[in-house]
């Protein structure tokens, strides 16, 4: 654990990390951590004292989902089913009270 006012990164966090082989990269030890991404998704992480390091591969139960925009709007239940979005949650981009017909926060059931 490097020196901070804060005790982070704690050793129990870094176990917790290691424990589902997630990348840990800390400033502390390697300077400054930089991540590029590109609009593909793809990235590649540099660390300002080491080499470029390539992307940790994603884990098979994150699928890559696409992302919908903020200012998308559906017709009708058709339409988000078509989008394969159903269904859609208060507060996802697309939800309309409009389309939930029972109130409960879930659109196009």
């Amino acid at each position: 654990m490097g020196p901070n006012n804060y005790g982070h990164p704690t050793a129990t966090a870094l176990n917790l990390y290691r424990k589902v082989g997630a990348a840990v990269f800390r400033t502390d030890l390697q300077g400054t951590v930089t991540v590029t991404v590109q609009p593909s998704g793809a990235y590649r992480i540099t660390t300002e004292k080491g080499t470029a390091m390539p992307a940790p591969a994603r884990p098979a139960s994150a699928p890559v989902v696409p992302s919908t925009p903020a200012n998308v709007a559906y017709a009708n239940c058709a339409a988000v089913r078509a989008a394969g979005k159903s269904p859609l949650l208060r507060g996802q981009p697309g939800y309309s009270s409009q389309l939930d017909r029972d109130g409960d926060g879930r659109a196009c059931e």
